[in-house]
């Protein structure tokens, strides 16, 4: 402390300063810590080392990950490139057996035909050898027996007749009365010998002709009266007493034809027709004839009681037609004039076999009446049963059973349906009249892929198959045969090379060959679409008749352009109105090569037309009886083993197991109730739906039983299933990567459109549906006002490998839209009634249409296939459902 001048005292306060202690529980705490200087940097470093460790492994495990990844997609790639080889080699090795064991047939069939060849001529050597062999042990008998004579007898008793030797002398006469015979039978029959070898008739000479220059050669006239004088001589020589033959010389000379040309005239052979085909080459020996005469009158009849057969049936089904028709209001004018038309027609064939024929027609009529009568009362005293899916009668079930079943009704009825006999009519039957549909017809309705063979039917359209489609396709018609495209590549070449051929003969005037065998094709395609009987077929076959228009052209008296001409007359007649263009289309032509072969087309057009049509009246009994129909020839298959139900039950009890699954998964507790229970109905649409939406195409040799006559139609649900779910999410990808196409309606649906048509197409690829979804997607981005955009390369390539990936099963969005598509076929087959509202939600509106189409057809199948296979379902249901 200072003393200033001024009085004051100044105290230096700084001297004062102390600094402040720790509190003592704290500087106590921290006293005995020592501090290492540089301690917290070295803590840093190591962490930031064991980090940057840690993040180097985990850069490693991923590229480690990568490079599997990579390896197994090559692993996979190699395996499919292998496999795509390999099944390349089956393929060319299945090809290469086919082309040797072709081979080896021709060379087989060649080796039989050199050895029947060297058979014969070893059969006719060794024939000729015993005759002479005979001959010459005659001969020597003969000079023996002379020789002990003059060696015994002295010459002057050489003419007196010896006791011992009278049986000798008898032995002589005989001879020569058999020599006298024979020489007599030779001065007879040579001539008439000598007059049927003039024709050339053999068997190796008819291997070789063609079959029309045979069937000319077999009808003429005075072939058939020479071969008759020799089958008469021939029967009076025999020992039995002269038969009564009918037509022998038509008999004798079909044999030839049946041996050289069975394929023309029998196309399927049964046991019968190749026992007689065997006949046929043995005919010279009078046996051998007369087996083969009987054999062919037996078959005869037989051929003829099927066409009878036929023929009663259609008109019984014609009656059948005219039954539920004539209380129509326009039955008498509608219906009437054909249905009597076509009975006349069929009364007119039947009365040609006899009186039997028509006592059994009146006896099948009859009979009908009678039934349809009882059916009429009973159905008057029987609740009215509708055929709508809620009330259409089930079968009879046991009332211990349970109540659930497959079939649409849910409850039983009082009283049981009233069934009347089906009235199918038989395809093989049509083919006796010309009034009904032919078997050409019916057989070139040809399906594709898959192959069906139904209740051991091949791929002919069979009665149950033909009941089947008239009710599952209201459209449904016959249409000409679908060849593949090398198969109509080889008939185009084949047609033009013919028609080229026929074009140049008629160039050079020489019309006698071809035109009358046109002619004689188009006189049996009229014929063929007429009354059998009437004005109109007499006016055909005496203007069209082939042996006067032969004559003519041998004349050069023939007015071929006048023929054509009617011919064309005769067409516009007969034809539907589509056909008048083109029919008259002909008389504008100058090439007559050309005129014969449009009027030859245009005459299988309508053999099709006119099969149509008839088809078309008998539809609606047709499709009264084809349920009941279809369920009688499955049970009958079923019965006679030709089908089996193993594949059904294995469908059925496979939908069960995934139900269950699920069920189990939704009540992990199995709480019983009602709604847990797994419904018989349920389990049909789930077995059903998996089955459409299989990745597995469907094959004949995988279906149930009960769909192989819808196997070609669930194929074609396949398809559209598939087509309906890329085409949903190709469109949902192009809205989600644009924004500017989610409001342009026009483009979306354009886009649609064009994908189903590509994915109709075989052709296309994946390449071919990312275009289009580029090129839409610019098309929306490009403005009519304004700078047009597009999208890049990076942005291309992206939606390139989107579509790609949305296209794959596996893909998350394509599963999820194929599931929602079944939901919405659920709905429809568990309700009746398709469900609109959700589908712009599920991202289904934009396909709402083709979804709804198709819904609508597997609920008609469904309901038709449970209507007639319920009561199988139920059964196979009862054991796997608990």
């Amino acid at each position: 402390m200072e003393r200033t001048d001024s009085g004051f005292y100044v105290v230096d306060v700084l001297n004062l300063k102390q600094p402040a202690g720790k509190p003592f529980h704290v500087e106590a705490r921290i006293r005995g810590r020592s501090t290492v200087p540089g301690a917290s940097a070295v803590a840093r470093h190591n962490a930031f080392i064991e980090d940057r460790v840690r993040r180097l492994r985990r850069r490693t495990s991923h590229v480690r990950a990568v490079c599997a990844a990579k390896r197994m997609r090559e692993n996979g790639d190699k395996s499919a490139k292998k496999s795509r080889i390999t099944e390349t080699l089956e393929v060319a090795e299945r090809n290469r057996r086919t082309i040797l064991e072709r081979q080896v047939r021709s060379c087989a069939e060649a080796v039989a035909h050199a050895k029947r060849v060297a058979r014969e001529q070893s059969e006719r050597l060794a024939e000729l050898t015993a005759a002479r062999r005979a001959a010459l042990e005659e001969r020597l008998r003969i000079t023996a027996f002379r020789r002990q004579r003059l060696l015994t007898i002295p010459r002057s008793r050489l003419l007196e007749p010896q006791p011992w030797d009278e049986g000798g002398l008898r032995t002589v006469a005989t001879d020569a009365v058999i020599s006298i015979q024979q020489w007599w039978r030779r001065m007879k029959v040579d001539p008439l010998v000598r007059n049927f070898l003039r024709f050339g008739v053999s068997l190796d000479k008819s291997l070789k002709t063609p079959f029309e220059k045979l069937v000319r050669t077999m009808q003429s006239p005075s072939l058939i009266k020479a071969v008759g004088r020799l089958l008469m001589r021939l029967d009076k020589m025999t020992n039995h007493p002269t038969t009564v033959w009918k037509n022998p010389s038509r008999v004798f000379l079909s044999a030839y034809m049946l041996a050289a040309h069975p394929e023309e005239l029998m196309p399927t052979m049964g046991p019968e027709e190749e026992a007689s085909i065997e006949r046929d080459g043995s005919v010279d020996d009078p046996r051998s004839w007369a087996g083969y005469y009987y054999a062919f009158q037996s078959w005869k009849e037989q051929d003829s009681r099927k066409i009878v057969d036929g023929m009663i049936a259609h008109f019984i089904e014609l009656e059948r037609l005219w039954l539920s028709v004539k209380n129509q209001v326009d039955a008498d004018t509608q219906w009437a004039p054909r249905i009597t038309e076509h009975q006349k027609q069929l009364h007119d064939k039947l009365s040609k076999f006899g009186e039997s024929a028509l006592q059994r027609l009146a006896a099948e009529r009859d009979a009908l009446r009678a039934d349809f009568e009882d059916s009429i009362d009973t159905i008057a005293t029987a609740d009215m049963l509708s055929t709508s899916p809620q009330t259409f009668p089930s079968l009879s079930r046991s009332p211990q059973r349970r109540t659930d079943s497959v079939s649409p009704s849910r409850s039983a009825s009082s009283s049981p349906p009233v069934v009347t006999k089906p009235a199918v009519v038989s395809a093989q039957q049509n083919m006796a009249g010309r009034s009904t549909i032919s078997q050409s017809s019916i057989s070139s309705m040809e399906h594709t892929d898959p192959q069906i063979s139904v209740f051991g039917v091949g791929n002919q359209l069979s009665n149950a198959q033909l009941a089947h489609e008239l009710v599952m396709d209201p459209e449904f018609q016959l249409k000409p045969v679908k060849r593949s495209e090398l198969e109509e590549q080889v008939r185009t070449l084949a047609k033009k090379a013919f028609y080229d051929s026929v074009r140049q003969d008629f160039g050079e005037g020489k019309f006698s060959h071809h035109v009358p065998v046109f002619i004689a094709q188009i006189r049996d395609a009229l014929l063929a679409m007429v009354s059998e009987n009437g004005k109109f077929a007499e006016n055909i076959k005496e203007v069209l008749d082939v042996e006067h228009i032969r004559q003519q052209l041998d004349n050069n008296a023939f007015d071929l352009l006048r023929c054509l001409s009617y011919i064309t007359e005769k067409m516009l007649q007969l034809c539907a109105p589509i056909r008048d263009a083109a029919i008259r289309s002909i008389a504008l032509s100058s090439d007559i090569a050309t005129a014969f072969e449009h009027i030859l087309e245009i005459l299988e057009d309508m053999k099709l037309d006119l099969a149509n049509y008839r088809l078309q009246a008998l539809r609606p009994i047709l499709q009264q009886q084809a349920v009941e129909y279809e369920r009688t020839k499955f049970d009958e298959a079923l019965i006679a083993g030709a089908v089996t139900l193993e594949r059904t039950a294995a469908w059925v009890a496979t939908a069960v197991s995934s139900l269950q699954s699920v069920t189990a998964a939704r009540n992990p507790e199995n709480i019983q109730s009602p709604e847990n229970r797994i419904g018989y109905e349920d389990a049909y649409n789930e077995a059903l739906l998996n089955l459409i939406f299989s990745n597995t195409a469907i094959s004949s040799s995988t279906l149930p039983e009960t769909l192989l006559l819808d196997a070609n139609r669930l194929f074609g649900f396949q398809n559209e299933g598939q087509a309906i779910t890329i085409v949903a999410a190709l469109v949902m990808l192009s809205k989600n990567a644009i924004k500017e196409l989610r409001d342009n309606r026009p483009a979306v649906q354009k886009l649609k459109q064009t994908l189903f048509i590509l994915l109709r197409d075989k052709g296309t690829t994946i390449d071919n549906l990312s275009l289009q979804v580029i090129s839409t997607i610019n098309d929306s981005l490009s403005r009519p006002s304004g700078p047009s955009t597009r999208l890049s390369v990076e942005q291309e390539s992206l939606i390139r490998s989107m579509v790609e990936k949305t296209l794959s099963y596996r893909d998350p969005v394509f599963s999820l839209l194929s599931r929602r598509i079944q939901i919405s076929i659920r709905h429809q087959l568990e309700k009746g009634v398709f469900k609109r509202e959700s589908l712009a939600s599920h991202g289904l509106d934009i396909v709402q249409s083709e979804l709804e189409s198709l819904s609508r057809r597997v609920c008609l199948l469904a309901k038709h296939n449970k209507e007639v296979y319920a009561k199988h379902y139920d059964t196979f249901l009862e054991k796997v459902v608990q």
